[in-house]
């Protein structure tokens, strides 16, 4: 028994590693989409219309005689609230990468997601918060400068700042996507109701693509791949990955994986774009990643007792 727990936890931590790594490489297709002029709306919209696809066989195999009227009922009620959510959150992540035009430093900015959600508990929830966390928000916004204002340059990038703010909102939404999600989560079948967030959040950005983006073949053609990566890797394949993952993963270690997502971020920029970071703008990525994994580590004193 001893052997077959240990055998599934290191094949959780392995799944939720492939996950972060898939993740982290989808700023570069982000990215990469930004630069070939695809609006924002448009690609979410094809995106997550091919990641709820990939979700539908996973959803006939292990959830369709779970599924009964009223639980698809309420799965679509929170499906609707979350998808709504989640639809602000990734497009104004994309504006934010297409300002900011680096998939490495977009990356640890949207990560802050992890360190806002004790805060939000706390204030919205009335939840105990600990030290930990409040220390994590402070070396996060350090690290945030360091990356962000190079010490000693007079040189003032108004464009990457608002990409930046952008991005810092985009956490915003993505805290407030996970609170809602272990909100309603429970009251549903997993897969389906990430098929249905990611169907609304389809459809609600295909609405504002029709009157603010630009709707052509040729626009689609010219950033197929990062569509393709985006929608099937990224969200279909990566989503399911996580869920099956979380299953026998602790909180700290799926807390660890999904700020690996940052890392592998600027990883991919670094291989596929060509992105450097200068020697301050490492101690700013150190400091950030500290900051989102110190929060979801839990100290406990263990009394030996004969």
């Amino acid at each position: 028994m001893a052997h077959s727990s240990l055998y599934k936890q290191i094949r959780s931590n392995i799944i939720l590693i492939i996950a972060a790594v898939m993740w982290g490489f989808a700023f570069v297709a982000q990215l990469k989409a930004s630069e070939n002029g695809i609006g924002s709306f448009l690609f979410n919209a094809i995106r997550y219309f091919l990641g709820a696809l990939v979700l539908i066989p996973v959803i006939i195999i292990f959830e369709r005689k779970q599924i009964t009227r009223s639980v698809l009922r309420r799965s679509m009620i929170a499906g609707l609230i979350s998808g709504t959510i989640m639809m602000a959150a990734v497009n104004v992540q994309q504006y934010g990468i297409a300002l900011n035009q680096n998939a490495g430093t977009s990356g640890f900015i949207s990560s802050f997601y992890i360190v806002f959600i004790p805060i939000v508990s706390s204030l919205v929830f009335r939840q105990k918060v600990n030290i930990r966390s409040w220390i994590a928000v402070a070396v996060a916004f350090i690290g945030l400068f360091l990356i962000s204002v190079p010490l000693g340059s007079r040189v003032f990038d108004t464009k990457k700042l608002l990409g930046e703010c952008l991005l810092m909102l985009c956490a915003i939404f993505w805290t407030a996507h996970i609170l809602s999600v272990d909100r309603f989560s429970k009251e549903s079948c997993p897969i389906l109701f990430a098929f249905l967030q990611f169907s609304f959040c389809s459809v609600i950005s295909f609405l504002f693509a029709l009157f603010v983006d630009e709707i052509s073949l040729s626009v689609i053609s010219a950033s197929l791949a990062p569509i393709l990566y985006g929608g099937f890797i990224s969200v279909g394949i990566a989503y399911t990955f996580q869920v099956l993952g979380q299953r026998d993963a602790s909180a700290v270690v799926t807390s660890i994986a999904m700020a690996g997502e940052a890392v592998f971020a600027a990883v991919g920029g670094f291989l596929f774009m060509g992105e450097t970071m200068s020697f301050q703008q490492i101690i700013g990525a150190i400091m950030m990643s500290g900051a989102i994994v110190l929060p979801q580590i839990t100290l406990k004193n263990k009394k030996k007792t004969n």
